[in-house]
């Protein structure tokens, strides 16, 4: 499942932003992650991935970022990491790695609009 935002930042910010949030950020992605763009990497932006703990377990997280005329578009894929009995999460487990994924990226933006007011409130 794919969240999606448009966030009004440089690609830099954001990049930095992700990396504390999640610290374990890899810009290597393994072959197994979901992506949004299959074939390539962002136009003129970057991808990253990591792991998490979210409310259904274990989640495998990729953070595809492409620049915009307005900031950056951001698309972030989640994957429940089911067990190998399972044939696939269900629709509740879904449903939750769906919410999850909307509140990573509101904590993010919250994030970035934070340090552009700080930098702005230093520079005045």
């Amino acid at each position: 499942m794919t969240r999606h935002r448009l966030i009004r930042c440089d690609l830099a910010r954001l990049t930095g932003c992700a990396r504390q949030l999640h610290p374990d950020l890899d810009g290597v992605l393994p072959e197994q992650t979901l992506r949004w763009f299959t074939h390539r990497t962002p136009p003129g932006g970057a991808a990253l991935s990591w792991s998490d703990r979210g409310p259904v377990g274990a989640l495998s997280c990729c953070l595809e970022v492409e620049r915009s005329a307005c900031g950056v578009l951001v698309h972030l894929t989640v994957t429940p990491l089911v067990r190998p009995n399972s044939l696939s999460p269900g629709r509740v487990t879904r449903g939750l790695a769906e919410i999850w994924a909307a509140r990573q990226l509101t904590s993010l933006s919250r994030l970035v609009d934070a340090t552009t007011t700080q930098r702005s409130d230093e520079a005045a």
